[in-house]
């Protein structure tokens, strides 16, 4: 057990030490070498996100392959998902995307935490489309292979799901907003919402589906300048996307403690 325990906990420093060294050799490869190759580069904010989810997923599946004996496409788990699936995952990744929108679109949140609007102006405003499309694919599936594929399970061998479920949101909130605190927040509700899917489909296709669509929508209301103004229909929205999310999660909890009920009462009747 105790053997067990710290080969997770190895795991985990691991991972995280082997991303950030990448991810800062590849920040000074980045700033020296390429980006003052063009202007373009400048035009395009996030391909440095891009450039270094490029380069650093191979990366770090050859050095786990070869390191660690890892296959991280294996651990991740892509198993495959039903369409009613898909569309109730997709439909939840919606109406994040709605949420975040509507949240970040309130005048005092503009006013007192203007990293929000910072955050979104950068993921979403200056790049082209494209350049946002390979953020969106491709960035996701390597994100969501990190830290529910590999990050969150050793978590769960270490803890109880829902001590595995906070960590983790702490982990992805605060290394990817440099624990900037209304960020973090931020991030930390939106991992839980990730993490959540994951447990409940056992595929880390579900996770990856639900930031294609939040992400994606929030692109779309950022573009089209689509946003509620009324600041009462606002709170509206708000409540009532928050309610929805809430409620889809525990309607697919639900179901699946029904479909478990149901198969152990099979076997016992067997």
């Amino acid at each position: 057990m105790k053997e067990t325990t710290s080969k997770s906990l190895f795991n985990i420093v691991w991972i995280i030490a082997v991303y950030f060294v990448l991810f800062y050799g590849l920040i000074q490869v980045y700033s020296r070498f390429v980006y003052p190759t063009s202007g373009w580069f400048e035009d395009n904010p996030i391909a440095f996100i891009v450039f270094n989810d490029i380069i650093q997923m191979p990366l770090l599946f050859f050095i786990m392959l070869k390191v660690r004996k890892v296959h991280i496409f294996k651990e991740a788990g892509f198993t495959r998902l039903g369409m009613p699936q898909v569309v109730t995952i997709v439909s939840i990744g919606l109406l994040m995307g709605w949420f975040t929108d509507l949240l970040f679109s309130l005048s005092w949140i503009k006013v007192h935490f203007p990293q929000f609007e910072e955050i979104l102006a950068y993921l979403n405003d200056g790049s082209s489309v494209l350049v946002f499309l390979a953020f969106l694919l491709y960035g996701n599936i390597y994100k969501e292979m990190l830290f529910r594929g590999m990050i969150f399970k050793d978590l769960r061998s270490l803890s109880p799901l829902t001590v595995a479920i906070i960590i983790q949101g702490i982990l992805y909130g605060g290394l990817f907003f440099s624990f900037d605190i209304p960020l973090t927040v931020y991030g930390f509700l939106g991992a839980v919402v990730f993490a959540l899917l994951y447990v409940r489909y056992r595929s880390i296709w579900a996770p990856i589906l639900a930031q294609y669509a939040c992400q994606g929508s929030q692109y779309v209301f950022r573009r089209s300048e689509t946003h509620v103004a009324d600041p009462n229909m606002q709170y509206l929205f708000l409540a009532m996307t928050g309610i929805a999310i809430i409620a889809l999660l525990i309607v697919i909890f639900n179901k699946h403690r029904g479909l478990q009920a149901n198969a152990i009462g099979k076997e016992g009747a067997a």
